[in-house]
């Protein structure tokens, strides 16, 4: 028995279907909103945001651009206007300070070194009028030495041996001085009671001791410290108002 032929009009018919259902469509074809791009590089894009996201909350670290310290601070922070008008009258205080040292004997080693070992220029300045009066040579009877009048054993203890040396001699006193400026909480009369009488009694007394000799010093280093910066001040403009530097430094 001879197997049926297929027409040829239902071969066309189907071969039409096929091909019609297959096909891709074009590039001016409307995109369906819910289907996941398939191109490469939008597919590889969303992967990758997907697998930062699942590790961000699944990591004891999470990766993340912004952390939310850096929002606060963001959302806190405030224009520092002031800074711009308090560093003129910073800047005039400083030079005014030096002026007013420089004019001393040794006054710029007062400064430079002061400077370097951050106690107040004008302090030590006050202690060396007091002590020497401004004399490197000077031996006291109880062998302190020069400008700051240093025994030579606090001089051993920063490792300075030559004292009649100015510079040496105002690096050992200024360390001194700003050891016991942090031990007396930055007590300015205290720590010259100290200078004068040691620390020791100084605490034991709890502030400038009872001795005659000691509060005239006290007093003495006080008022030439004061007398000193109310000039530096007046000089500055840098007094009681905060916009009178900035007036000087504009006119």
């Amino acid at each position: 028995m001879k197997p049926k032929r297929v027409p040829f009009t239902v071969i066309a018919t189907m071969l039409f279907l096929v091909v019609w259902f297959n096909s891709t469509p074009s590039d001016t074809a409307i995109p369906d909103p819910t289907r996941i791009p398939n191109s490469l590089p939008e597919s590889q894009d969303l992967r990758d945001l997907a697998n930062w996201v699942v590790r961000s909350r699944t990591t004891e670290r999470p990766e993340r651009v912004v952390t939310s310290q850096d929002l606060d601070a963001a959302l806190t922070r405030r224009p520092q206007t002031m800074s711009l008008l308090e560093a003129p009258a910073i800047d005039i205080t400083l030079a005014a300070r030096r002026e007013a040292l420089v004019s001393l004997p040794y006054g710029s080693e007062i400064w430079r070194i002061s400077q370097r070992r951050g106690v107040d220029g004008l302090l030590v300045a006050a202690i060396v009028e007091a002590e020497s009066g401004f004399a490197a040579d000077v031996i006291s009877p109880r062998g302190a030495v020069g400008l700051m009048q240093v025994l030579p054993s606090t001089g051993e203890l920063y490792g300075i041996a030559n004292l009649h040396e100015p510079s040496a001699n105002l690096d050992a006193g200024c360390r001194y001085l700003g050891q016991l400026l942090r031990d007396f909480e930055g007590d300015p009369e205290r720590a010259v009671a100290a200078y004068n009488a040691g620390p020791a009694t100084v605490a034991r007394y709890g502030g400038v001791p009872p001795f005659r000799e000691t509060k005239a010093y006290v007093k003495k280093v006080m008022t030439l410290y004061r007398e000193r910066s109310d000039r530096v001040l007046e000089r500055s403009g840098a007094g009681r108002d905060p916009f009178a530097a900035l007036t000087r430094v504009d006119s």
